[in-house]
């Protein structure tokens, strides 16, 4: 559990946090102490009684374990059930950013392979695999930068399949760095963590209020940039900066 919460935002209704990579956002049967929850519980014990059920209050999306980044959080049930449709109704706006293996050819592209379980793992649809109800997944990308043998993405997912990022970019070739799941197994870049950030979330309340939170990548991840850029550096022409408006 954290010792302290970073806290981006917060009033009587949300509070939003930068989620650091390596904790889990609420108890599971493999993981039940040590979780966000009970920091967020320590912080702000009225969460108790918000949402669902006691074992995520308040918890209106996820992050997976080893993915850093915005979270929203509701502080009371009027807040939870709104927050809950606006996700439901794809009306929230997420952005992540990721380092994936391998150079991506293209500049931007959506992705739309429908998304099943296989086993403890998700896949997407296609022949020979046996999945059982698929889902629709779609997620938008754009490259920021290309290095030797990595590329920096911009992610914009439509939809909010679990893993989906992850299934996504692994099933075109190019899995997010350090992935232990879904990962390539023969790649000479290393990570200790996926490289995977959720760099910001915007929202429109019916109060008529917009919002914007924003934060940056954790030092592991930034740590994994400047090393890719240190590389690229001694290999003239090695890297290559693409600017996008998107």
């Amino acid at each position: 559990m954290p010792e302290t919460l970073d806290i981006l935002y917060e009033d009587d209704d949300l509070l939003v946090l930068n989620k650091p990579p390596g904790i889990s956002v609420h108890p599971s049967l493999h993981e039940s102490s040590g979780t966000l929850v009970d920091a967020l519980l320590s912080y702000c014990p009225e969460l108790r009684g918000v949402g669902e059920d006691s074992v995520r209050p308040g918890i209106v999306h996820r992050l997976d374990k080893d993915t850093s980044g915005v979270l929203v959080i509701a502080k009371n049930q009027e807040t939870f059930v709104e927050l809950k449709e606006l996700f439901r109704s794809r009306k929230i706006e997420k952005q992540y950013i990721a380092i994936v293996e391998g150079r991506v050819k293209a500049p931007r592209g959506t992705i739309t392979l429908p998304i099943g379980r296989i086993g403890m793992r998700r896949g997407v649809d296609g022949p020979g695999r046996p999945l059982g109800k698929v889902r629709e997944a779609i997620t938008n990308f754009v490259v920021r930068r290309r290095f030797r043998d990595a590329t920096l993405l911009t992610l914009r997912p439509k939809t909010g399949r679990m893993h989906q990022l992850r299934v996504h970019l692994a099933a075109i070739g190019h899995p997010v760095l350090g992935d232990k799941l879904y990962g390539g197994k023969h790649t000479s870049l290393r990570a200790s963590r996926q490289m995977l950030h959720a760099s910001s979330l915007t929202l429109s309340r019916r109060n008529g209020k917009r919002y914007t939170f924003e934060a940056d990548p954790p030092e592991d991840f930034q740590e994994t940039l400047g090393t890719l850029e240190e590389n690229a550096a001694k290999y003239k022409n090695d890297e290559e900066f693409v600017h996008s408006e998107y």
